[in-house]
């Protein structure tokens, strides 16, 4: 039995903790609110993975990949974000640039929704 579901699904909890105590510890600041949307969107995109190592049953790891990923579609423009307002670049021409970023993340967040994106699941030794 292999248990390569244990390291997403570690990496997710130490996300959503890092997110929490920096939500609950720091000021209620857009800086903390970008971070633990980052730290959010990062336990979406483990948990994806660790469906696809630890559920065997193929249409409900679609289904519950199907979530996940469409949260973690939001994940480049989250980085991008928290990455300009650590830098305290967040001027017009960035600001543009993001809600373009979050644009095409919200495309694909719909996108995905209607399975456009991934229709079906490949089955490996270690899961989907």
């Amino acid at each position: 039995m292999t248990y390569h579901w244990t390291i997403p699904l570690i990496a997710a909890l130490a996300n959503f903790g890092l997110g929490v105590v920096v939500w609950r510890t720091a000021q209620n600041t857009s800086t903390v609110r970008v971070f633990t949307f980052l730290s959010l969107t990062l336990v979406f995109w483990n948990l994806n993975f660790f469906v696809m190592y630890a559920v065997s049953d193929r249409v409900l790891a679609f289904e519950l990949t199907r979530v996940f990923r469409a949260v973690a579609m939001l994940l480049p423009p989250a980085i991008l974000h928290t990455s300009l307002a650590l830098s305290g670049g967040l001027g017009s021409r960035a600001r543009k640039v993001l809600v373009c970023d979050y644009a095409l993340g919200v495309a694909l967040f719909v996108a995905n929704c209607f399975d456009l994106l991934v229709s079906d699941l490949g089955v490996y030794d270690w899961g989907f």
